[in-house]
């Protein structure tokens, strides 16, 4: 029992310093993607620079909310609250957060040839809609869960 507590402490604090560090990534992502295309030594218009910019930043912000969502479900399971309706929709925020980053990296990888984003598109959209498959069934749960307590 202990060890559970402490472990979902330490998610939960994970969680935190991930949304933080997402926060200050997307603060500073211009200097970000500068700093990758420096790296990389990619020749890029200006255009292009400026197009990978948005879509990083759009990802960003899609992260952290896709982060947030996260740390209000692990929340309501430390709580014991598990089907809830507040549950699925974090799932389903989770799902469109997914695909909105999925997304923004195809364009990435299509645009500016960032071949990173290949990876980038491929984790996300498995997340995106192994997540809305969850969405649904916890959709489904809720309302069984609901008439057995109409029953009882």
């Amino acid at each position: 029992m202990e060890n559970r507590k402490t472990a979902e402490k330490i998610t939960l604090v994970i969680t935190d310093i991930s949304i933080f560090l997402f926060l200050f990534l997307s603060v500073f992502c211009r200097r970000a993607v500068e700093w990758y295309v420096d790296l990389r030594q990619f020749v890029m218009t200006e255009f292009e620079f400026n197009l990978c910019f948005v879509m990083s930043l759009l990802s960003g912000i899609s992260a952290i909310i896709l982060l947030m969502a996260i740390h209000s479900m692990l929340y309501n399971v430390i709580k014991n609250r598990i089907f809830i309706q507040k549950n699925a929709f974090c799932f389903k925020i989770v799902s469109i957060c997914s695909l909105a980053i999925c997304l923004a990296f195809l364009v990435i990888l299509i645009k500016c040839r960032v071949f990173i984003g290949l990876v980038v598109v491929l984790v996300f959209m498995f997340v995106g809609l192994i997540s809305y498959i969850i969405f649904k069934f916890m959709e489904n749960a809720i309302k069984i869960k609901e008439e057995n307590d109409y029953t009882i």
